[in-house]
């Protein structure tokens, strides 16, 4: 799903070379609950730099039971909105509800560029 999200957002762009994202590690019989991950793709390409100057980088690493995930991208100040979705949040209860302590969620904004580091622990 994430790949044919992220195909479908290069059509509308000039230069879909901006677009990195690379998954590393055996993926195929590993299950990651729906919505985890696509709120944050989503909100890089709503909010991000699409412009020729842009970039959004995606990595998915899986170790084992282990998943790191983590997106930048840089910051288009003309789409910052005032209102502020609720999928970050519905994130945020969901992984605590389903992976308790097991996981780190580092979401940090600094200067132009906004990154999302996601470490679950127990798959």
């Amino acid at each position: 799903y994430i790949n044919d999200f992220i195909e479908l957002q290069k059509i509308r762009l000039t230069n879909p070379d901006i677009i990195r994202f690379e998954v590393i590690g055996d993926y195929k019989n590993v299950n990651i609950p729906p919505l985890l991950l696509i709120p944050f793709i989503e909100n890089a390409f709503k909010h991000g730099d699409i412009t020729e100057n842009g970039s959004i980088r995606i990595i998915i690493e899986l170790i084992g039971k282990e998943m790191f995930f983590r997106i930048d991208n840089k910051i288009n100040q003309n789409n910052k909105d005032e209102s502020s979705g609720i999928g970050i949040e519905n994130v945020k209860r969901r992984l605590s509800l389903i992976y308790n302590k097991y996981y780190d969620l580092d979401i940090k904004e600094e200067s132009n560029l906004y990154s999302v580091q996601l470490n679950i622990s127990k798959l």
